[in-house]
């Protein structure tokens, strides 16, 4: 069983709904099932809400990175 952690971002949160949003809560189920349908762990999350995607540093994604060339998660 791999330990991996699990990113969620949201590019605008406020005011969004409809069919092409998908809110954290969903990502983190989305996530969960993925590993659990592939024997993986979700060890750490991070969340990075109000963030685009076009920009490669964000807080969360950056603290995984990190965790990752550190060894700590795979």
């Amino acid at each position: 069983m791999a330990q991996l952690d699990g990113y969620i971002r949201v590019s605008d949160v406020h005011g969004r709904s409809g069919d092409s949003f998908i809110s954290p809560s969903q990502q983190r189920e989305r996530i969960s099932a993925w590993a659990t349908v592939h024997n993986h762990e979700i060890a750490h999350w991070e969340e990075d809400l109000d963030q685009t995607g076009g920009k490669l540093s964000r807080p969360g994604l950056d603290r995984i990175m990190e965790r990752i060339r550190s060894g700590e998660t795979g």
